[in-house]
């Protein structure tokens, strides 16, 4: 949808709320008013990125909420809003749909939440069942406030400067940062580092994986045997080859039906060799997808389904505390493509920039990033790491609750870390057209797979085109 073409539709659906009597907006209004003196609106929608409890007593919106508090004390203490409501979308399919219908009426009608802090959630829920599918295209059609001002003049505690920069810049168009990501991850192979002596940089190609001699990128590039860390890639990680999926200004998608039918049958295959043991010489190794605890000191490992007991990874006999090498998927583009797991925004509607934008600045100071029940139980839980690029060494640990043990990597897997990160050439937020990636790769096996790509690459178009 263009610019010009959204101005209208909000016109229109503002004249028709004004001739319908009851309706969803009317309901909305009641309430839901943006006014100066209105409570600010924290809406929150953490979704997948937090652990299941199944305990019967456990309720999810209660723990978000509980979380989301512990976020505006401190708001509160550093002097920003008192005044506050925090709504939870709910994960039950009915209600979620009833509330996003809501969320969506207000916020085409001028009204709706002051401050998003939203998960991209791909693995459990449609398109239709996200409030912003594919997050790029709400900045496209103008739904965030420009954030630049704010950053500039009113940051107390947000180092910006400090923030992962490639991962930072896909919340950026024209009209300045629109969107702030909060936590990101890349899918990674771990070696022991005396194992090998290949160190790729950010000019090595998924071309290079496929291509390679040596055992070590084609390895990486093999992730046949899925763990918890693929479950929010559905099992598969095509769009991590890939760069920019689209240009959303133009709602056109940057790669044809064929070279998404080719990669899926390039991953199938080298996951194939990997099964078969037909890679020559490929080093022990493991992957898993970045995380808090992916690889730490205390030997706390969670990503890899391996408990707390410090054994390492079973199958590869790596241990936490083992000097590593670390090989990202890289993309066609040359570089590694990240992913955004996470993300925070202010409506544009907001009557209260300065205090929406004071939740985002607290949200983001480090100390929260180290510490924060929400960053613990929800953004790098399972995957993703904050965006801060002093957190996880030694002098700078992850402390989330005064049980947990400091969650670090030890120096020199710091260091590597590190050497990843200047590797992301290209970063985006997982959403819709994530879904149909994956679809596409799972349709490449089926009898009538050509068919079937091209309906997934139709799909994303329409996603465009909404």
């Amino acid at each position: 949808m263009k610019r010009k073409d959204f101005v209208v539709l909000v016109l229109v659906l503002a004249f028709l709320f004004s001739c319908i009597g009851c309706s969803a907006g009317d309901e909305a209004k009641s309430g839901a008013v943006n006014a100066p003196d209105a409570p600010l609106r924290i809406c929150l929608d953490p979704a997948y990125l937090g652990v299941e409890n199944e305990s019967p007593e456990y309720s999810y919106e209660s723990a978000v909420e509980g979380a989301a508090q512990g976020l505006m004390t401190e708001v509160m203490a550093r002097g920003g809003a008192d005044d506050y409501v925090i709504e939870v979308i709910p994960k039950e399919e009915a209600a979620r749909r009833s509330m996003l219908t809501k969320l969506r009426t207000e916020i085409m009608s001028g009204e709706g939440p002051d401050v998003f802090i939203m998960g991209c959630d791909t693995s459990r829920f449609d398109a239709k069942d996200m409030l912003f599918p594919i997050p790029e295209k709400a900045m496209q059609n103008g739904l965030f406030l420009p954030l630049d001002e704010y950053m500039a003049d009113g940051t107390k505690y947000t180092e910006w400067d400090k923030l992962q920069q490639t991962v930072l810049s896909a919340g950026r168009n024209d009209e300045g940062q629109l969107i702030i990501p909060i936590a990101y991850t890349v899918p990674v192979a771990f070696f022991r580092a005396s194992d090998i002596t290949l160190r790729p940089d950010e000019k090595t190609t998924w071309n290079d994986m496929l291509e390679d001699s040596t055992g070590v990128l084609s390895s990486a590039a093999s992730w046949f045997n899925m763990n918890e860390a693929l479950l929010h890639m559905r099992g598969s990680y095509i769009e991590y080859t890939f760069g920019q999926l689209a240009d959303y200004e133009a709602e056109a998608l940057l790669f044809t039906p064929d070279e998404l039918k080719r990669r899926a049958e390039e991953i199938r295959s080298v996951n194939e060799k990997s099964e078969n043991d037909v890679i020559n010489n490929a080093p022990a190794h493991y992957k898993t997808c970045l995380s808090v605890d992916f690889n730490n000191e205390t030997g706390s490992n969670l990503a890899l389904s391996i408990g707390a007991m410090g054994t390492g990874d079973p199958f590869s006999g790596i241990k936490p505390t083992d000097a590593q090498t670390m090989i990202p998927i890289y993309s066609d583009d040359g570089g590694a493509s990240a992913s955004i797991t996470a993300f925070a925004a202010v409506n544009r509607n907001t009557l209260r920039p300065e205090d929406a934008f004071m939740v985002l600045d607290v949200l983001m100071d480090l100390e929260t990033q180290k510490r924060s029940v929400l960053y613990e139980n929800w953004f790098t839980q399972i995957y993703g790491i904050p965006m801060h690029e002093e957190l996880l060494k030694p002098t700078c640990p992850a402390i989330y609750t005064a049980k947990s043990k400091p969650w670090y990597l030890r120096e020199e897997n710091y260091n590597e870390l590190c050497r990843i990160r200047e590797q992301i050439t290209f970063a985006r937020f997982r959403g819709a057209l994530d879904i149909e990636m994956e679809n596409a790769y799972h349709a490449c096996t089926g009898t009538n797979a050509e068919e079937a790509i091209q309906e997934c690459y139709r799909r994303m178009e329409r996603l465009l085109g909404e």
